[in-house]
């Protein structure tokens, strides 16, 4: 969990679940290899591991893309070539600490100095930015976390309670899926309530992880939620029957400190 943590932190796992479950393995390999630790030497060794996994599982998007762009067909996109292809590939910068980051991304990558990519030199540069949006995505979810007033291990929590939600991978979570943790934790609340709620968080009555540590909030001020009752496992094995993905007792007695506000 520490290990994957940080890799977390680093922008190392996709949110793609076969891959992520592909990463795990890696990670689970490297625990046994070290007899349930990992040295820092093995830490950097399972990280250069990931990345050289991570760019297999881009290759032949980025060769597309790569090809596109190269009208010249000489091999080469210059770095205002190889940035119209960031938007395509969701990595546009959204501010301008983001795009000096990219900034220097783009001459750290460029090892000949030469002002142009060849195609391994853009592959690196597409994932150093993949693994910055994450850490950064990561680090705005935490300090909305704070801000909500969860503490960092109520975060982590909350994001396995989304995983668990979150079956088809989509990164936002809607009404039914909201509905779902209620009834787990036997709040009665009408669909008018429901619709109220998330309309205050986002328009289109879907929330991404930040969204869904506010609903929780809101939730959690409600007087008609308690905490997780015991007797909870056999509504979580009945619920957990759709998607081909079974929730477990123990991923959501997780979400009882969320509720126990002090």
């Amino acid at each position: 969990m520490e290990v994957s943590a940080a890799l977390a932190d680093y922008g190392l796992l996709p949110t793609d679940v076969t891959q992520r479950q592909d990463i795990e393995q890696l990670v689970d390999r490297a625990l046994l290899e070290g007899e349930g630790c990992i040295s820092f030497t093995g830490f950097l060794q399972l990280i250069r591991r990931i990345r050289e996994r991570s760019r297999l599982y881009e290759n032949e998007r980025l060769k597309r893309f790569f090809s596109e762009c190269d009208k010249d067909n000489d091999g080469f996109l210059s770095f205002a070539e190889a940035s119209s292809i960031f938007s395509k590939l969701g990595l546009t910068p959204q501010c301008r600490e983001h795009q000096d980051e990219m900034k220097n991304l783009l001459l750290r990558v460029d090892v000949d100095n030469s002002g142009d990519l060849d195609f391994k030199e853009f592959q690196v540069l597409v994932q150093h930015i993949t693994e910055s949006k994450r850490a950064n995505q990561r680090n705005k979810e935490n300090a909305t976390g704070t801000k909500l007033g969860f503490s960092q291990d109520q975060v982590t929590e909350i994001r396995e309670i989304f995983k668990q939600l979150d079956a088809h991978s989509q990164g936002t979570l809607g009404i039914i899926e909201c509905r779902k943790l209620l009834t787990l934790l036997r709040v009665d609340m009408s669909a008018e309530e429901l619709k109220g709620i998330l309309d205050s968080i986002s328009t289109q009555q879907r929330v991404d992880l930040e969204g869904f540590m506010a609903f929780l909030q809101k939730v959690g001020k409600d007087d008609r939620c308690p905490a997780l009752a015991e007797s909870l496992a056999p509504q979580l094995r009945e619920l957990g029957e759709d998607d081909q993905r079974k929730a477990s007792f123990q991923d959501f007695q997780k979400a009882r400190s969320l509720f126990v506000r002090t």
